[in-house]
């Protein structure tokens, strides 16, 4: 089982990180891991079911830059956790600072004994579906160069990606597939639009969205992650 989050990858090279931080010295041969994330979330119980060392650890940010490491031993070090690596693969460029990351790690065991039954797995990929096509169609620097404008005020909820692969969490490396999201599932969720009033000349638009959607997720779901 994967288990991952959200922090900040902090400017300082020496510990302690902040709430919601990490960081590395600079030679990136530890790794200071603060056990609040950076949506509020304390995250004593995942450190606690990592396996015990040897085990890989892979963080990447929006850019598509990431490191995958080693970890050769952890410590507790009460509001964070004190982690020494040993690099093992990763992008030509380093890690962003002062953006977000997404930190993955392997667990020893399921965490509190409760696994998603797989209907939970699939309604969870059917919204990061919903919620990845609706940011597709309602971003002006849409990569599809679709209609739509996000405005303060416009009807679409737009999540960020991060957001999105928080839908995912413990499914990477699941070998689950990525379920079919009709068109009207996008535009009454996602758009917050009815369907049966909804342009015909633009339902291309969202076929195409959901197509991206799928490809994107089902690539994350493979460790293989797209900004």
């Amino acid at each position: 089982m994967i288990l991952e989050g959200v922090w900040q990858y902090e400017t300082g090279v020496v510990p302690p990180p902040g709430v919601g931080g990490m960081r590395t010295p600079a030679d990136d041969s530890v790794l200071w891991l603060h056990r609040i994330d950076d949506s509020g979330f304390d995250r004593s119980i995942e450190f606690g079911a990592a396996p015990e060392p040897p085990f890989d650890i892979l963080v990447r940010d929006a850019n598509g830059h990431n490191r995958r490491w080693q970890v050769t031993s952890v410590s507790n070090e009460g509001d964070y956790a004190e982690a020494s690596v040993a690099y093992l693969s990763g992008s030509t460029e380093p890690l962003t600072k002062n953006v977000l990351v997404l930190v993955q790690w392997e667990t020893a065991d399921q965490i509190g004994g409760v696994t998603p039954t797989p209907p939970e797995d699939e309604a969870r990929l059917t919204q990061a579906v919903i919620a990845k096509a609706t940011r597709i169609l309602s971003l002006v620097e849409s990569p599809l160069g679709l209609w739509g404008e996000m405005t303060d005020l416009g009807p679409a909820s737009v999540k960020p990606d991060w957001q999105i692969r928080e839908l995912l969490f413990g499914l990477h490396y699941s070998g689950m597939p990525v379920p079919e999201v009709s068109a009207d599932m996008v535009i009454r969720q996602g758009l917050q639009t009815d369907p049966a009033g909804f342009p015909t000349a633009n339902l291309p638009d969202v076929e195409r969205a959901i197509a991206a959607a799928r490809s994107w997720i089902a690539h994350d779901l493979q460790g293989f992650g797209i900004a």
